[in-house]
């Protein structure tokens, strides 16, 4: 009883093990192929006009005073 209880849990976990292998192997396929085919470089926004450099400190304050 115990040796197919324990035969039962071998098999499961490798096959748990087995398909999580190749899960991370697919997965890290899938990035390499994306970042290979469809890499875009991103910009961010830049903000209109210019910067206060008044709000700047402001809302630097603001958020170092909730602290």
């Amino acid at each position: 009883m115990w040796s197919n209880a324990l035969q039962l849990t071998i098999v499961g976990m490798s096959v748990v093990f087995v398909f999580l292998y190749f899960l991370t192997c697919s997965i890290n396929l899938l990035s390499a192929i994306t970042l290979k085919f469809f890499s875009e470089t991103q910009t961010l926004p830049s903000l209109p006009g210019q910067v206060n450099d008044e709000l700047v400190a402001a809302i630097i304050a603001a958020i170092v005073s909730k602290k």
